[in-house]
């Protein structure tokens, strides 16, 4: 089992702020993958970029801001990577996070359905 990150004392955010943050990171992102040859490779390498800083920095709220704008963008993390914010999460007993962390997984679950249906 993947060892969970701690939580810092900034790690609280209400669902307002939560969203504000998602949606300003969505609009960076995207405006930083502006001009590149691949735009979803660059969106794709940018917010992998981010949410693997989190994990770094252990700060549970930017795991959620990052979780949240990729869910957003429709690009998902590698499994090892979203079952370790999960439990991070978990540990934090943060409500509005759990929550977040529960989107996140239905949205990619429901983005596999829709690939597998197309083939």
């Amino acid at each position: 089992m993947t060892r969970a990150p701690a939580v810092h004392a900034g790690d609280s955010l209400s669902t307002s702020e939560l969203l504000h943050r998602i949606r300003a990171c969505v609009k960076d992102v995207r405006h930083g993958a502006r001009g590149a040859d691949d735009r979803d490779h660059a969106v794709q390498q940018r917010l992998e970029n981010l949410l693997r800083n989190a994990i770094a920095a252990r700060s549970i709220s930017e795991m959620a801001v990052a979780l949240g704008s990729a869910a957003e963008l429709r690009v998902f993390p590698a499994e090892a990577d979203l079952e370790r914010c999960t439990e991070a999460v978990k540990a934090s007993g943060a409500t509005v996070l759990r929550a977040l962390i529960w989107t996140v997984r239905h949205r990619h679950a429901r983005h596999l359905e829709q690939l597998r249906r197309r083939r």
